[in-house]
């Protein structure tokens, strides 16, 4: 049986553009990662690789570098290597791989880092671990996930109930992130807030003359508080919040 993420990868593959292109919100979760994550690492994973865009940006980034995608999904592992030999990029590995099982030796990782995976597991904790596990002593750990103060997208979720089309999909306060940071043995926490906006557009259809308002409201607020109080808005109500810890 099809899981949800084996029907939309393959829908994906009639789709006739790129699926590697970077989205502004990950864009904003690369450029976090990037101030961290040192030129000489070795061995990167990206567990739920997805379409491997975030695999293939860090293999051009760091040339010298092993990088490394997993997914449960084997759709995904297929549009992974047609991309990765398109695209002639070398430095990168795809295998179909359990989040909660992964076939890697502890301490293998310099970096370990998922984006958006965590929210869909039935154990965010074990996923976590497995990611702690197969990374270094003194290796950095990443993962991103839905902030439950996103308002706009946490209505639109409340709204569409069982018919959203990730559900089930878990939403996570700051201290609840870096709650579970720290139950995984992580230290030196960092968080990070991007895209405060996400979701506004379609509640714009339910509230056809305050939805305009309100998002142009939301993002002259985000503006005015990112650039004059170092990310704040962001911070605190960004669609994702991302979570940097050390092994």
């Amino acid at each position: 049986m099809k899981t949800l993420w084996d029907k939309k990868w393959e829908a994906f593959k009639q789709d006739k553009r790129s699926h590697s292109n970077l989205d502004p919100v990950t864009r904003a979760l690369i450029k976090f990662m990037l101030r961290f994550i040192p030129s000489n690492a070795g061995n990167i994973l990206e567990t739920g690789c997805g379409t491997g865009r975030i695999c293939f940006f860090l293999a051009r980034t760091f040339p010298n570098s092993r990088v490394i995608g997993t997914d449960i999904s084997q759709e995904s592992m297929d549009l992974c290597l047609k991309s990765k030999n398109e695209k002639k990029i070398s430095n990168t590995e795809f295998m179909k791989m359990d989040a909660n099982d992964l076939d890697f030796a502890d301490g293998n990782f310099d970096v370990a880092l998922c984006e958006g995976l965590l929210q869909h597991m039935p154990s965010d904790i074990s996923g976590l671990k497995e990611m702690v596990r197969v990374t270094k002593p003194g290796g950095l750990v990443f993962a991103s996930v839905i902030n439950l103060n996103c308002l706009p997208h946490t209505i639109y979720k409340m709204i569409r109930g069982k018919n959203y089309e990730h559900y089930p999909e878990k939403s996570y306060t700051h201290r609840g992130l870096i709650r579970l940071f720290k139950e995984a043995g992580l230290h030196d926490i960092e968080l990070y807030g991007v895209y405060p906006g996400y979701a506004m557009q379609r509640i714009e259809g339910y509230l056809p003359i305050l939805g305009p308002i309100i998002t142009q409201t939301l993002y002259l607020s985000a503006f005015i508080f990112d650039k004059f109080a170092a990310n704040w808005f962001s911070n605190q109500f960004g669609i994702q919040i991302i979570a940097k810890g050390v092994k």
